[in-house]
């Protein structure tokens, strides 16, 4: 049965690393959409991040932005996205499918995951062999506090 979704980083805690991470890095922040739900699944939260970088943190990269800038040049959303990701060393997602993809992209990989079967399983964690996609040091995280501690 769906329950409310649990694996997000919340607006504060986001605050909270961007004004930490954004002293030392280029953000680019990606926020894949969202399809529609199944039927009786919860709805993603509104968390008005979009809005909350543009005023707060503009000089952070917003990847629909750069979608946006470079749409007429060739290239499609994907292959801008890998061309970001290929030029990146570190990466801060939530479990699900794009941290999969982001451990392809080796670096180190910071993945928010409050609940699900990665971490009522430890030992058959698709996190313990994520390093052997490409070599990426990967850190979980299951508090929002150890997130931000991790981040200093």
């Amino acid at each position: 049965m769906f329950t409310r979704p649990q694996n997000f980083i919340n607006i504060n805690t986001l605050k909270q690393t961007l004004a930490l991470i954004t002293k030392k890095y280029q953000v680019v922040y990606v926020r894949p959409g969202v399809p529609p739900p199944e039927e009786g699944a919860p709805m993603e939260p509104d968390l008005k991040d979009i809005e909350m970088l543009r005023k707060e943190y503009p000089d952070v990269i917003i990847m629909t932005d750069l979608w946006q800038k470079y749409k007429d040049k060739g290239l499609t959303r994907d292959q801008l996205e890998l061309m970001v990701y290929a030029n990146c060393d570190h990466f801060l997602a939530v479990q699900g499918s794009h941290a999969n993809l982001l451990a392809y992209f080796g670096g180190n990989l910071i993945i928010y995951n409050k609940m699900g079967p990665e971490v009522s399983i430890p030992t058959a964690s698709p996190f313990a062999w994520y390093t052997r996609f490409g070599g990426a040091n990967v850190t979980v995280v299951r508090y929002y506090d150890a997130l931000v501690e991790i981040v200093l």
